[in-house]
């Protein structure tokens, strides 16, 4: 590397070769930038997920909720028709002797 920075007449860095490298330096710079912008747009994403995700296990949790709440009900109402069934199952005493 030492031979590509040094003209040989006079020993000094060849300016071309310093101005690709500051050239080349400047690129990496640039793709860095863009990548942390991307990095950062990426982790907003995803924090903004978290967020709507969380929202939506509060609301998975209330359906939930409420459908405990309604399996207890239908079991009330299935009960209730059972007992209905036998009584109309049940001969009539009045009628029988």
């Amino acid at each position: 590397m030492a031979d590509r920075l040094d003209s040989p007449a006079m020993g000094s860095p060849d300016p071309r070769v310093v101005r690709q490298l500051r050239h080349d330096v400047d690129d990496v710079y640039s793709l860095l930038n863009t990548t942390n912008k991307t990095v950062a747009t990426v982790v907003e994403t995803q924090r903004e997920h978290g967020v709507q995700l969380t929202k939506l296990q509060q609301t998975v949790d209330l359906h939930g909720e409420r459908l405990d709440r309604m399996d207890g009900r239908l079991d009330r109402v299935e009960t209730a028709l059972g007992e209905i069934l036998d009584l109309l199952r049940r001969p009539e005493r009045s009628g029988q002797a």
